[in-house]
């Protein structure tokens, strides 16, 4: 690539480019010259040579900037590739103008941006230099200090690598040049001098080259003067001198160093020096201090002596922060390395007089036991533990250092596994350790934890030893051990070991139950032990609590302890309540101790104790109570049902005075748990509670503050318990007041003022409450000021909305609740509440779903406006709602909110309004929402679902608005090619005859019946039935209204003529009746509902004018307009509905004056098709072995042009077969004369021949049925034929094909006189006359021809038929050959023309069905039958809700007709009436099937 042509020349024509455009393009080159400059020695060179190349790379290198950051790097990458080009390149790229001076640069650069560069020029530095340090010596001689300077920074740089730092040590003139800059004072030097000191600091990390530094004649003398320097411009090279320092400190040359004059003075100076800025310094004399330690005993002694050293290093030590990090670490190894061989020296001052020698000498020990290796060492060390033991026992405040070090000092040797045990059994070792343990005051806090510290070290692992004391006859050695239990216990990692022990929970249980003052202290302690161990964490799983709750025998000693009322028992009454009281931390624990025998009964009998000597008794009972009651709400309910205990906690509630402050917040905050559970109503009825809680509510003062909180969040949890409680709630004396007050501003305490406004939230959640909340008697406060208020102050920080508990949140959702209730919504709306929302309804996130449901509440019916125009732009927002709903129905909450924040009713009125819009209609429908609306009603009437935020059979209020918002979206906006069933059906929901019975349900719903309130909604109800009817009727209605159309534009002819529209228009005026009488029912609701909404309109009129306050009359206005909306809505309604009626009615007059016509042709029809058929079956003598009906038409194979062949069937019959070699045996369905089964025939000339009698038989029962009734034969439509039908051909051209076809197969036969040539004149002429007898007599030698042929062994034509078809008898007895698709309809249906008979009223009902269908039932019979399906509808209607088949069954008998009815005659048939279960369960097993 560097050889290519033109290349280079190119890609240095790019590097020059300026501007954002070339960035790139810079970038990349420079990475490709970068990546050629790694072709070896020679491209490198030829690199160098290359015209304006170094100058181009320079250039690059110069530029500043993060968006030359990567070309730089490039660039540099390429410098020290090419500087690898040879010794020649090398020299040359160190004399090039300003190559080094700009590497340079770069290496001075600071921060991470640079990072890289750095590495790459320093690189670059370093290949260049290294074979150019006779010209850098010469550098560091000259006489401009900038050239000093860069040589300086050149031995840097090259320092840098490991590699060449003794290189660089041992040439000559390095390092003494570097000398002679460090010691110019001339201040234009300072950097030269500093860069010269951290060369030698770096060439002195080299192990080879430290010694020599040390040895070499004036280097540290040197470094010494630096060190002296005062002032601000000597810093930096303060920092490399100690660098320096703390590198040749790490040869063999310490003594030599402790003994240099005026070094350790220095070092300890530093080392004392405070501050950020000492940092570094300080450290790396901490080092060279701590290498120096290492030069042997006679140097550590004489570190050990050296006046101030020691009292240093412990000074530093005993500093604290991140800052003092390493040179604490420092200082200690320090510590360590001096002291050890100084250990006698240490205890002689542990044991003197000197409080700072004393507290000296225990700081070392702590710093010498930091290090495992020396903790065995020190223990065993004659003196030091009995002396840091004498120490610890001093009480004078002066040792208070002294003592928390010894103690600190053995905590540290017992972290030995070897110096624990045996300092458990160091005498008096435990006893002070306790004593210590027992100290009170703020003097002894620090000295108590590392005396527990130590105790653990000493014990944890020796615990069988504890156990052995434990379970002893010495009163002492028990108690010392409890009390060790205790100190175990402090670390809570500990809780779990100690409590699986063997024989420690035991051993504490046998000492509680020991009686007698000798044992006092022992039993304390051992309670003492088990409180440490019942210790509950907040990540604790409550294992080691459910243990001791299941430990046997321990609740019940503990019981019998708080039951003691002796004096000597008092401290240890307490210990057991707040074991009890940790216990019930745990969750998994709470249950059993409220189910434990007699707890709850201990509990309150203490509570229950006057005086000051139960005063902590009764807290921790009291506290035990509020522990027990934080979880479950099965518990909670219990504590409420609980004989006495609310009655106690009220008692205390009551109490008054200072000394009763805990034990009345405690009472007060069991009161407010046991609201979680489903006690509301209770709680809201308990006498005295309300009063109580409004009370504390009102006293004020801080020392009330805790009491009026839970108070109020009790208030809050109560406001849960439905729309009575919440009405209650806002009648009861001065609560409303209170809680409106508190709401403001002026409130006590800000969680006060979140608690009112949440209870008031709750409490708006009854519509019913609006007035009282909006408009109160006693008291002036405005809640929509004051909320929203509080949102317009959170408006910009959205995560105080999203708080779930914030007071904005439940602001928003005091809003949502209260907009709820019609008489809110012109109150809202007039306050502004739209500007407000605005926002939250256009942010996507959860504030959305009470902002929008809120707005929704409040648009009503419009269609236009703010309200409206903010949903329209932001559906998204209603995606909220619909997904609450969701939810609700599951049971589920989601990420933004819990399940029963919400109450179903809030997502279900939403929608309910929001569908009153055809806008959001269709929004709604294209979201499920009639589905979800239809399963909120189905868990109404099957009680499924309900939970926290209702649903179920409980749930009128969900019920009743899910009926209306259905009913307002089964009016969907239809478009020209899709009806309204369509949208329902397709894309809303197609289980409209389940929402049919359930509506049907709802309208006999006790509860329902008995709403003051939902009542009226049984009128919806049934309106929405009708609507569901008219659904369902719509495509049969708009046919038939097409059909008549269509009529009336043909020429009338006799209906005789034309059965198969008589049959249409009897089939399709049933349904155009319901259709009727549905519209008609629903007119008369949107005529009602007109009524009533003029009613309002006047009303509202009226009251504006009387209205004096502008907001008031404001207020009056928009209720009017919204009701006129409403009115507009509705009466387009009912002029669409008087239409579609009027239209209906024309329609059933035209039907009507042609029914008698139609009946009568139908009765005709009826008898002709009956005698012709009757008459062909007459022919035949009862022989059924194989099918009596056959055709021969056509073969035709499937690759086989059908087009010649067809037309010369239907053109010349009589010569088609001269010509065809084969042809086609069909066999026909006795039943309706479809064909079913097929075979290929030869010489099918003579075939006709022999069966010609069967095949004219054939033709002449398809021609009657075809011409009479157009019934059953799938072979009328051509779909049985193996060709499709000439366009200019008819079914009735094939029949005529046909016979054309027996005739020429009869005249080819040339025998004119034959039988079968007879038998088929007899056939056609059979109407007028013929010989029946000779036609039966050829009809059965024909039929027994057929029979052979079929029967024909070897062939396996009857098996194939079988296959097909199957042999029944009908219930005229006679056998006949039916296909298997059609025997269901052989034996269940009726033939289609006494079907359309019973549909025009011409067929009795229920008897002539049961004989059409069931001919074995007698007249007689026509009472048990009845009595029989009434006694079946009885119990399906019992059954129905459990059973699904049962339901279906009890349609079935409700509608008399359909399959479903016929399944259940057919299950009467032939059976006694009596037993009715077994025709029940037959019924119900058939409908299965």
């Amino acid at each position: 690539m560097f050889e290519l042509d033109g290349l280079m020349k190119s890609l240095l024509e790019v590097v020059g480019k300026e501007g954002e455009e070339y960035k790139v393009a810079r970038e990349n080159t420079l990475a490709a010259i970068w990546s050629i400059s790694c072709g070896g020695a020679d491209v490198q060179k030829r690199l160098f040579e290359l015209d304006g190349l170094m100058k181009r790379l320079l250039e690059v290198v110069g530029k500043e900037g993060e968006e030359y950051k990567v070309a730089r790097e490039n660039a540099l990458g390429g410098i020290g590739n090419i500087a690898h080009g040879g010794a020649d390149v090398k020299k040359g790229m160190f004399e090039l103008d300003g190559l080094m001076k700009s590497l340079l640069e770069v290496v001075g650069k600071e921060g991470e941006e640079d990072k890289v560069a750095r590495e790459k020029a320093i690189k670059a530095i370093q290949i260049i230099s290294i074979d150019n340090l006779d010209a850098l010596v010469m550098d560091l001689k000259r006489e401009d200090v900038g050239e000093v300077t860069d040589a300086a920074k050149s031995f840097v740089a090259l320092a840098e690598d490991k590699n060449n730092q003794k290189k660089l040590y041992e040439y000559k003139g390095i390092v003494s040049g570097l000398l002679e800059v460090v010691k110019k004072e001339d201040g234009a030097y300072k950097e030269a001098r500093e860069k010269a000191l951290e060369g030698i600091k770096n060439m002195a990390r080299d192990a080879d080259v430290e010694k020599g530094m040390f040895e070499l004649d004036g280097l540290m003398k040197s470094l010494l003067e630096v060190v002296v320097k005062e002032g601000e411009e000597y810093k930096a090279a303060k920092e490399n001198v100690f660098g320096a320092i703390h590198n040749i400190s790490c040869a063999d040359v310490q003594k030599g160093m402790f003994e240099l004059d005026g070094l350790m003075k220095s070092l300890l100076e530093v080392v004392g020096k405070e501050g950020e800025e000492y940092k570094v310094t300080r450290e790396n004399a901490l080092g060279a201090i701590q290498n120096i330690a290492c030069g042997g005993s006679d140097v550590r002694k004489g570190m050990f002596e050296l006046d101030g050293l020691m009292k240093r290093l412990l000074e530093v030590v005993g500093k604290e922060g991140e800052e003092y990090k390493d040179a604490r670490e420092k200082a200690i190894k320090a510590i360590q390395n001096i002291s050890i061989d100084n250990l006698d020296v240490l205890v002689v001052d542990l044991g003197g007089e000197d409080v700072g020698k004393v507290t000296d000498a225990a700081k070392s020990i702590v710093a010498l036991a930091e290090d495992e290796n020396n903790q065995k060492k020190l223990f065993d060390y004659k003196g030091i533990v009995r002396g840091l033991l004498e120490v610890v026992k001093k009480e004078d405040g002066t040792y208070k250092e002294a003592r928390e070090k010894a103690l600190e000092g053995m905590k540290n040797m017992a972290s030995d596994a070897n110096v624990q045990k045996r300092m458990l059994k160091l005498d008096g070792l435990m006893k002070s350790l306790l004593e210590v343990v027992g100290k009170e005051g703020e003097e002894y806090k620090d000295a108590r934890e590392k005396a527990i510290k130590v105790i653990q070290n000493i014990s944890l692992d020796h615990l069988d030893a504890l156990v052995v004391d434990l379970t002893g006859e010495d009163v002492g050695k028990v108690t010392a051990a409890a009390k060790s239990i205790v100190a175990l216990a402090e670390d809570h990692k500990n809780l779990k070991k100690l409590f699986q022990f063997k024989g420690i929970m035991s051993g504490l249980l046998e000492i509680v139950k020991k009686e007698g003052e000798a044992h006092k202290e022992s039993r304390e302690n051992a309670l003492e032990a088990m409180m440490g161990i019942a210790f509950h964490t907040g990540n604790c799983d409550g294992e080691v609590q459910k243990g001791m709750l299941d430990f046997d025998g321990l609740m019940t000693c503990l019981l019998d302890v708080v039951g003691k009322e002796e004096e000597e028992y008092k401290t240890a009454r307490e210990l057991a309540l707040r074991v009890i009281m940790r216990i019930g931390c745990a969750k998994n624990a709470t249950k059993g101790l409220f189910e434990f025998d007699g707890l709850m009964k201990s509990l309150l009998e203490v509570v229950g104790k006057e005086g000051e000597e139960y005063k902590v008794a009764r807290e921790r009972a009291l506290q035990a109570i509020m522990n027990i009651a934080n979880e479950g709400a099965d518990v909670q309910k219990g504590m409420f049902e609980l004989d006495g205990l609310m009655k106690s906690l009220l008692e205390v509630v009551g109490k008054e005075g200072e000394e009763y402050k805990d034990v009345r917040e405690k009472a007060l905050g069991a009161i407010c748990l046991i609201s979680c559970a489903d006690v509301e109503k209770g709680m809201f009825e308990l006498d005295g509670l309300m009063k109580s809680l409004l009370e504390v509510v009102g006293k004020e003062g801080e020392e009330n503050k805790v009491a009026r909180e839970y108070a109020l969040t009790a208030i809050t949890n109560i406001a849960s318990g439905g729309a009575g409680v919440q009405f209650g709630l806002a009648t009861f004396p001065s609560l409303l007041p209170t809680l409106l007050q508190y709401a403001t501003k002026d409130s006590p305490s800000p969680e006060c003022r979140k608690q009112s406004v949440w209870a008031l939230a709750k409490i708006a959640r009854n519509p019913s409450t609006a007035p009282l909340l909006l408009t109160p008697k006693d008291s002036t406060v405005d809640i929509l000021a004051c909320v929203i208020e509080i949102i317009k102050e959170a408006s910009e920080d959205l995560e105080k909305l999203e708080g779930g508990n914030s007071i904005e949140f439940w602001s928003l959702t005091f809003l949502m609740n209260v907009a709820q209730a019609e008489f809110a919504v012109p109150y809202l709306r007039v306050a502004g509440v739209t500007k407000v929302l605005a926002p939250l309804v256009k942010q996507n996130h959860r504030l959305s779903l009470n902002a929008a449901a809120t707005v929704a509440y409040l648009v009503g019916g419009d269609e236009e406006g703010e309200l409206f125009d903010l949903l329209s732009d932001n559906k998204h927002a209603i995606d909220r709602i619909v997904e609450l709903l969701d939810n609700t129905l599951n049971l589920n909450g989601c990420s933004s909110y819990g399940y029963g924040v919400f109450p179903l009713h809030s997502s279900v009125r939403a929608i309910k309004i929001l569908s009153k819009s055809d806008n959001f209609k269709d929004y709604l429908l294209s979201k499920n929402c009639f589905a979800l609306l239809h399963r909120t009603l189905s868990q109404f009437i099957t009680d499924t679902n309900a939970g926290m935020a209702g649903g179920g059979a409980a749930d009128v209020e969900s019920a009743a608005l899910a009926v209306e918002a259905l009913h307002e979206l089964s009016y969907p906006s239809p478009t020209p090619s899709t009806s309204a069933l369509d949208i329902v059906t397709k894309k809303v929901d197609s289980n409209l005859d389940s929402l049919t019975d359930l509506l049907s349900a709802y309208k006999e719903h006790s509860s329902v019946k008995s709403s003051k309130e939902y009542a009226s909604s049984t009128s919806t109800a049934t309106a929405l039935i009708d609507r569901i009817s008219l659904l369902a009727n719509e495509i049969k209605v708009k046919k038939a209204v097409a059909v008549m159309k269509r009529r009336q534009s043909i020429a009338p002819t006799l209906t005789s003529e034309h059965p198969a529209d008589a049959d249409e228009d009897a089939g399709v005026n049933e349904e155009l009746v319901k259709a009727k009488e549905a519209l008609e029912r629903n007119l008369a609701n949107a005529k009602e509902k007109a009524r009533l909404l003029e009613e309002k309109i006047a009303q509202t009129t009226n009251e504006k004018d009387a209205r004096i306050n502008e907001k008031d009359a404001l207020i009056m206005e928009l209720e009017r307009k919204l009701a006129e909306a409403e009115a507009a809505k509705n009466k387009s309604r009912e002029d669409a509905m008087q239409a579609q009626l009027n239209e209906l009615m024309a329609l059933m007059k035209g039907l009507h004056t042609k029914t008698d016509t139609v009946v009568s042709d139908l009765k005709e029809i009826k008898n002709t098709v009956s005698t012709t058929l009757s008459s062909l079956q007459n022919f035949y003598t009862g022989e059924s072995d194989v099918p009596r009906y056959i055709l021969v038409i056509p073969f035709v194979k499937k690759t086989e042009s059908t087009g010649n062949k067809v037309s010369r069937f239907f053109s010349s019959p009589k010569k088609f077969f001269l010509s065809e070699p084969t042809a086609k045996l069909v066999i026909l369905c006795s039943y309706d004369f479809s064909a079913v089964v097929e075979f290929e025939i030869e010489e099918p000339r003579q075939f006709v021949k022999d069966h010609a009698a069967t095949i004219q038989m054939t033709l002449k029962g398809l021609r009657m049925m075809s011409q009479a009734a157009n019934v059953g034969a799938k072979i009328l439509t051509g779909a049985s034929l193996p060709f499709d039908l000439p366009s200019t051909e008819s079914f009735d051209s094939f029949l005529d094909a046909a016979d054309g076809m027996v005739e020429g197969a009869l005249e080819l036969a040339g025998d004119e006189g034959s039988e079968e040539r007879e038998a088929v004149r007899c056939i056609n002429d059979q109407d007028g006359g013929g010989d029946v007898e000779a036609i039966k007599k050829v009809v059965g030698s024909a039929y027994r021809k057929l029979k052979d042929y079929l029967l024909q062994e070897g062939e396996g034509r009857m098996d194939e038929i079988r296959g097909e078809m199957e042999k029944v008898r009908g219930s005229d007895g006679k056998e006949e050959w039916v296909s298997k698709d059609n025997l269901d309809a052989f034996h269940k249906e009726r033939q289609s023309v006494e079907k359309v008979l019973s549909q025009s009223g011409s067929v009795e009902k229920l008897r002539e069905q049961v004989t059409v269908d069931s001919p074995r039932y007698e007249k007689g019979d026509d009472d048990g039958l009845a009595d029989l399906l009434e006694k079946m509808k009885k119990k399906a209607k019992e059954d129905w809700k459990a059973n699904p088949v049962a339901k279906k069954l009890l349609k079935a008998l409700g509608k008399k007709n359909g399959d479903d009815y016929q399944i259940v005659l057919t299950v009467l048939e032939g059976e006694d009436f009596s037993d009715v279960d077994a025709r029940y369960e037959d019924a119900l097993e058939m409908l299965e099937d």
